[in-house]
């Protein structure tokens, strides 16, 4: 469990931008994923189970902190709930966010190809580079 004092309280509150519904972390996040991250104690933790753990205290081992919004970077206390791996698959499943294109999961013509689709193509120097401009076109068209 991490101490959370006023220093790094503040850090954490200044990358956070509250709205009418969300509050959006605006830093860096991790990887690809689209959640929000922050380092605390050398260990780079999501900025959503850090709000958790702010509001809820600590995370049991095996829980994941789900969004009721599906907001990848809402860090509000009360658009996330605890749930398993498999809880937020079914969560995900109920709301329809299961499909490649909401999945994150990149769908490029497959080289040779007029119109058959399949998921990432072949390896070659074009279809990567589609697949890298699909991508870029997907991600700036989702939250």
């Amino acid at each position: 469990m991490f101490t959370f004092d006023t220093p790094l309280l503040k850090r954490f509150w200044d990358k956070v931008r509250k709205d009418n519904y969300c509050w959006e972390w605006t830093a860096g996040s991790r990887g690809k994923t689209g959640y929000g991250s922050l380092k605390v104690n050398k260990k780079v933790i999501d900025s959503h189970r850090v709000s958790w753990m702010i509001y809820f205290g600590s995370i049991p081992d095996g829980m994941c902190v789900c969004h009721k919004c599906d907001n990848r970077k809402c860090i509000r206390p009360d658009h996330l709930f605890l749930g398993t791996k498999g809880d937020n698959n079914r969560d995900m499943f109920r709301k329809g966010r299961n499909t490649p294109q909401k999945r994150g999961r990149i769908t490029v013509p497959q080289h040779g190809t007029s119109n058959e689709y399949k998921t990432y193509g072949c390896r070659c120097d074009p279809c990567k580079e589609a697949a890298r401009l699909y991508q870029q076109k997907w991600r700036s068209t989702t939250p």
